[in-house]
Formats: C-alpha cells, structure tokens, sequence
C-alpha cells in the first residue's frame, strides 16, 4: 500500500494549490474533473461566528437543477493521501467514497509538459491512461476519459432550519481554486452567486458578547478534542475510530443546538445563516 497511488477528487478549499501546499501535500499530477451525478453542498458543520458550514457534496436529486460539482483529481501518493485525511479532520467529519469523474477541460497536468502516459497506464482509475492536450484545452471530443476517484462526503450531513452558510472567507478560497484552474465560467458564477455569512464586526455591545462569550467557551473544547483525535491518528495508516468520529459528532450537534436554542435567541445573534437583526 506504501507504493500505491491514489486519484483524490477536491471540490472546495483543497482545488487551491496554496492550500494543498499549506497542508504539505505534493500532488504528483492533476486534473479538472467533474461528477455528474452529484452536486455541491455545504453540510459539514464548522463553528458558529466563524466558519459555520463546510463543502460536501450529496448525489443530484432527480429534479435539482444546479450544476454538476467541478473539483481537482489530484494523484497523490498513499502516505499523502492519508495525511490530507488526517488534516481533514481524521475521519470525524468527513467520510471516503468511490466516484466515477469525467475529465473536463482547462488546466492539465501539473508540470503543463507534453502529454504523458500514452498507452497502456498504471495509473489507478484511468479508461486509458491517455488524457489529451486536445481533451485539455476544451476542445470537441467524442467523449472524455473517466478517472475513479476517492473523496470525502459528510459522515453525519448537517440540515438544521434553516441551514448555516459557508464563512465568505471559505467561500473565496472555493472561487480561488476555481479561477486558478480555469473552471468553466458558469460553474465561477454558480459559486459567486451562493450566500455567504459574514460575521458581525463586533462594534455592538450585544454582538462582542454573543461571539466572545461563545467562542471563548466552545473553541477550547474543540480545539482539545481534535487535537487530541489527530494526536492518535496515524497518517501512514488509518483515520481516527468509530468511537471518536461520534464523539466529534455529538460535540459539534450540541454545540449547535445550544446556539440555536440559546445563546442567538438571548444575545439576538446568529452565528450562522444572517447579521442582520
């Protein structure tokens, strides 16, 4: 398993190469992809005033008309692709599945060379192993080659009414990683167009209470918590145990039914869908 490779497909703040090199993982080829038959959602639940929502995505419903989710397969090494699991949280919050994604034009490979891997491949989950410069640069094909590909979904999809909104901050790195690898312009302006939450500038009295008080309680909990859940994890080997994944899981639900039910109703605050009062 050492020596194997693995395709990972990022559809949020992974697309973008600085964050990748933030994380220290060396992808060794990537490639613009899309899938289908699912869709972008923002169902993985962050922290209250800060980052409330982060990306998933969740199989197309039959009658969803928004675009098919457009990310990165990235070819990472084992180790690699087990370190960026464990940055991700460890298998908390993020389960891995086995998708197929269709290789979409825009940018190639990383080192933008002539083409490689002609012929027969030992690449994992290529039809052909043979991605064209012509496929590549948006050209007409008669179909573009598939790659399988791992990535992460919600282990527990959080839908609360009405639902958190990713942080704009968050949302930016998405268009990033969009603009920096040349995604179609409908998929850039389906991402510009979501809602964002922006957190209150705190110049209200109300307002530097609600988040000092809940933040200054909650953060250190989490912080410990997953520090010590990734302290445990292996990234050579495996993610954090079941155990630890409910652990996280019940932690962040009742972190938000406590704000839902208390603390934005006292401090008339929110700290996840809207400022406005």
């Amino acid at each position: 398993m050492e020596n194997s490779l693995v395709w990972y497909f990022a559809y949020g703040s992974n697309m973008s190469s600085a964050v990748m090199a933030r994380r220290g993982i060396k992808p060794i080829d990537a490639k613009n992809v899309v899938i289908n038959t699912h869709i972008l959602v923002f169902d993985v639940f962050g922290v209250p005033f800060t980052e409330p929502a982060m990306a998933g995505i969740k199989q197309r419903p039959a009658d969803h008309s928004e675009p098919s989710v457009h990310g990165v397969a990235y070819l990472l090494s084992a180790s690699d692709y087990n370190r960026l699991k464990v940055s991700e949280g460890a298998g908390t919050g993020y389960r891995e599945v086995m998708l197929d994604a269709e290789v979409v034009g825009g940018l190639g490979d990383l080192d933008q060379g002539p083409a490689k891997r002609r012929g027969t491949s030992d690449v994992p989950g290529t039809v052909d192993g043979v991605v064209s410069r012509r496929i590549l640069r948006g050209e007409a094909a008669v179909s573009n080659p598939t790659l399988t590909v791992s990535t992460l979904v919600a282990r527990h999809p959080f839908h609360p009414t009405p639902p958190p909104l990713p942080s704009l901050r968050y949302m930016n790195l998405l268009i990033d990683g969009a603009v920096e690898r040349a995604f179609p312009e409908t998929y850039l302006l389906y991402l510009q167009s979501l809602p964002t939450y922006t957190a209150p500038e705190l110049n209200r009295l109300h307002e530097f209470c609600a988040v000092r008080m809940f933040l200054g309680f909650w953060r250190p909990i989490l912080v410990f918590v997953m520090k010590r859940i990734k302290a445990k994890a292996d990234p050579d080997e495996d993610n954090a145990s079941a155990w630890a994944a409910a652990t996280v899981n019940i932690l962040f639900r009742t972190m938000w039914v406590y704000h839902d039910a208390v603390h934005r109703k006292i401090w008339r605050c929110d700290g996840g869908r809207s400022t406005a009062q």
